[in-house]
Parts: structure tokens; sequence; C-alpha cells
């Protein structure tokens, strides 16, 4: 396979709904773990629970330990300190370790891992050892045809496309009907256009094979639409844990805020009726000490208004993006340039001078030394 990103659309459908069989959902607890390698710590005082059938996405950037979770939880490492459990039983701790294959735990990589020298469907009864050589060879081909690849059967990993390998990986996870399955970038190298059809198909897979699940990715739009939860993560510890809607509209700081949509801040000073702002009034009844305060303007926290409202502004570059265009502003009184989007059927171009106003549902607000005021819940 190229290590292009694939960027054609996959021709072939997936299969109904039904073909592979339901898992017992398993639920699984990290109390105060640590995992440290080669004297590093990776990961520091790591706490969560994954709910039966539940779906959480980790996110953070590279590096900040999202991967060790797997690994731990997969088998491929232990616990410095701390213990997991799954369904109540503990798997890894200073004094236990149970291994890999006793987990009920499946796991599509970002390299998807299969074997080279194997069929595609040799590739998923590799994981069927275990059960009756007829019951497997069933298994395999129903979550091979749910996946929409029976008459790639016969073929070998090197002849399919991206897509057609991360279709694989995925039946060959959920063909032993794991407890819990693991994703770790599994769309990552695959262009948005296909990313997005694989990962609505992956999702509807997720939600009928009923398997708890952990997703890793770097891509914010990735995790918002597909986690029950989100788990944010830096330098190795959780900094946030919440509903995708919690994470986006109350980041617990500005890190988090920026890694889930570009910000713009700008200043504002509290006045009796809320907070002034060179785009109009932000009403605010939340309370907080500071007179001045700093506000994120999000992509969409700005929006035209008739020249009597909001703040005169210089249309500097418009960038078109489908359904929606990107405008740079020039904001009058303001020594700085700030990325909007808006409908592309609106009428503004380049030169232009458009009054625009503040959008208090898409902006976040945060102290002089850019704490939340608003604490996440």
């Amino acid at each position: 396979m190229s290590d292009e990103p694939e960027t054609q659309p996959s021709s072939e459908q997936w299969g109904e709904p039904g073909l592979t069989a339901a898992a017992f959902a398993a639920g699984v607890k990290f109390d105060r773990v640590y995992f440290c390698k080669e004297k590093r710590e990776i990961l520091s005082n790591v706490t969560f629970e994954l709910l039966p059938r539940e779906i959480i996405c980790l996110v953070g950037p590279s590096g900040c330990g999202k991967t060790s979770i797997l690994r731990l939880l997969g088998g491929a490492e232990n616990v410095s300190s701390g213990s997991i459990t799954i369904d109540h039983k503990v798997v890894s701790d200073v004094d236990h370790f149970v291994p890999p294959e006793k987990r009920r735990v499946g796991m599509v990589f970002q390299d998807y891992a299969l074997f080279p020298h194997l069929t595609v469907i040799e590739n998923i009864q590799f994981g069927l050892n275990k059960i009756e050589a007829v019951a497997a060879k069933a298994q395999a081909a129903n979550a091979l045809e749910r996946v929409g690849l029976s008459h790639k059967a016969r073929s070998f990993p090197s002849a399919l496309s991206g897509g057609e390998q991360q279709r694989v990986a995925l039946a060959r996870s959920i063909a032993p009907r794991p407890s819990i399955l693991l994703l770790d970038e599994a769309f990552s190298s695959l262009d948005k256009r296909l990313r997005d059809e694989v990962r609505t198909q992956t999702l509807s897979v997720l939600r009928e094979t009923r398997s708890s699940c952990i997703i890793v990715t770097h891509d914010p739009e990735e995790a918002l639409s597909l986690a029950d939860r989100l788990i944010v993560m830096r330098q190795g510890r959780i900094v946030q844990i919440g509903t995708p809607d919690i994470i986006y509209h109350q980041p617990v700081d500005y890190e988090t805020a920026v890694f889930f949509s570009q910000c713009t801040i700008i200043e504002g000073e509290r006045i009796p009726n809320g907070i002034k702002t060179v785009f109009g009034i932000l009403p605010d009844v939340r309370p907080f000490d500071d007179v001045r305060v700093k506000i994120a303007l999000r992509l969409h926290s700005l929006e035209p208004c008739p020249p009597e409202e909001g703040c005169l502004c210089l249309v500097k570059e418009k960038i078109f993006e489908g359904a929606f265009s990107r405008i740079r502003l020039i904001p009058q009184g303001l020594d700085l340039l700030i990325w909007v989007r808006i409908a592309s059927d609106t009428v503004i171009k380049i030169g232009d001078i458009h009054n625009f106003k503040i959008n208090p549902l898409h902006t976040l607000l945060f102290d002089c030394d850019l704490n939340p005021i608003c604490a996440p819940v």
C-alpha cells in the first residue's frame, strides 16, 4: 500500500446490519494508573471508567499517553502502579497481569497490521483458532460480508486499497466478538471524503456489535462525532472528561478550547448589562471578579449585521470551502486579523467593508490569565 493518503472513494457497499453477532460488552476502570518506561513517566494518575457499550475517544497532542492507555488495556504493557479492571476483575496491577489473549480485547491499529502472507479471509480467521473450524469460517465470512468485502476474501493485503485494508482490519477485530474494542488512529491514513464514509460505517458496526470501545484520534471533528464521552489528555494526565457538548462548550482551559476550534482572543470590559467588546455587548450573567475579560472568538463567533450594529471590518481575504467560505477580517480599532466562517452564498468579497457582530453562542470567556470564567460541570 502506498504511503500517500487514499483519495478515491470506495465503490463497494458495506453489508447490511445484523451480520455480526453482538458481544458481551465489558466495563473498564483505570484507577490511579502510573506508567513509566525507560525511567520516563508516560502516564500519571490516570483514573477513568469505560461503561459497557460506551464509546470513548482519547484526544490530545502526540506523546500525551493516548496509545499507552490502549497498550495497557490490551495487555501489551503492565502498569507501574495503580490498577486496571475489566468487569471488576483486576487484569493489571503490580501483583497481577492477565495475558492479552484472556482479556477479550480487540484492536485496530493505525497501520492495520494485516499479515501480508495470508489472504483476507485467513487474516480474519487468524484470531478464531479457539473455536471449531466450520464456526470460525462462518464468523469470518459474516464479518467480511458486513464490511462489504466478501469478493476480496482470497486477495492478499497488498492488493487492497487503504480503505479496504482498514475494513479488513475492522472485520478481523470484530469476528472474535470482543467485549472491548480499541481503535488507534484507525482512520488517519484515509483521505477526508473516504474517511467520513468509513468512519460513519465503522460507528454503525461498533453500535451493532455492542462492544465497549476506546478510540484514539488526533482529529477533533472525529472525536466529537464518534464519542459518547471524550477524555482530553496532556503530558500523560487527564485534563477533562465529558460529553462532546460539554467539552466543546465548556472547555477546562484555553488549550482544550483551541484543540477543538480555531480561536482568536480579543479583550472585553465588564459593564452592568454584560461585557463590552468592539463588536457590541456580549450578554453575561455569570459571576467573576475581573473587570477585564478575554474572549475567544471561534470561526462562527462573528456574523454580518446591519450598519448600526457591531463593528466595521475590512474583508482582507476570502477562501471558498464549498457550503462555507472563510474570510479574514481587519476590525476597526483592533490591530489583528480574525478568521470568520460564513455561508458561501453570503454576498461578501475581498475589499468590502461590512459590519460584524458577536454571536454569544460561539464564544468563550476567560480571565486575564486565560482561565475559563465558566467552569465545566
